[in-house]
């Protein structure tokens, strides 16, 4: 099968925001942090149920369980299903410029009234430094393609998670990567702003801010998307 060279699918990111202003109005705050609060809901749940075996799941295991109860946790929460029409794994979506059209964020989260070809990205990594999945990789490997108009270029917001298997932590180990990336020129990750803990979140969340470089190949008032903020949302898989 011959594949379309870059240029050419031009058409498809004008198909794609057809009739659209970008970047798209952000999520809520308030619809936001229900996602996130169902989500660790289910994660309290698949502790519960399988405990342990937990530690041994693969990445693809992990974010399994988590669609599986997020779709679950709709049928069963009114309010919920209200905010999410449904969760996917790893649908197919176009990068920013159209050169990718098979980015495939972990999670994606379709929102009711919402356009559906611009779901909510979860990206999702496990943290174990003496496995070899450190902080850098979960920057480099999650925060960056968000920055890099791979995911969520239409959107102002994103969603890393982590499944943490050792000690760190989003203030002691991310924090630190963070601002000592921003203290050494370029800055690959662009952080205008250092992850900020959301009052009262339990577990905490945390909002960190990156410019975005790329411009939009066709917009109708803006070819800016502007900063993108990140909400991190780090699991204890020890919990």
């Amino acid at each position: 099968m011959t594949r379309l060279a870059p240029v050419q699918r031009g058409s498809q990111i004008r198909e794609l925001t057809r009739g659209l202003q970008l970047p798209l109005a952000d999520l809520s705050n308030i619809h936001l942090t229900a996602i996130i609060e169902n989500l660790v809901i289910v994660w309290g749940q698949l502790i519960q149920r399988h405990g342990e075996e937990l530690l041994r799941c693969s990445e693809e295991e992990l974010n399994s369980y988590l669609v599986i109860g997020m779709n679950y946790r709709r049928e069963a929460d009114g309010i919920f299903s209200q905010i999410v029409s449904a969760v996917g794994r790893q649908d197919a979506a176009l990068s920013y410029d159209g050169r990718h059209i098979e980015k495939r964020p972990d999670i994606a989260i379709f929102l009711t009234n919402r356009n559906t070809n611009f779901p909510l990205s979860i990206e999702c990594k496990i943290i174990d430094r003496g496995d070899g999945k450190t902080i850098a990789l979960y920057c480099s490997n999650g925060i960056r393609r968000f920055v890099d108009g791979e995911y969520a270029w239409a959107l102002r917001q994103g969603v890393m998670l982590a499944y943490v298997r050792d000690s760190s932590s989003v203030e002691l180990d991310l924090t630190p990567h963070l601002e000592a990336l921003a203290a050494d020129p370029p800055d690959v990750l662009r952080t205008e702003g250092a992850p900020m803990r959301r009052r009262g979140s339990n577990p905490p969340v945390f909002v960190s801010r990156h410019t975005r470089l790329f411009r939009y190949l066709e917009a109708v008032e803006n070819e800016d998307p502007g900063p993108i903020g990140i909400w991190h949302v780090w699991l204890d898989l020890h919990a």
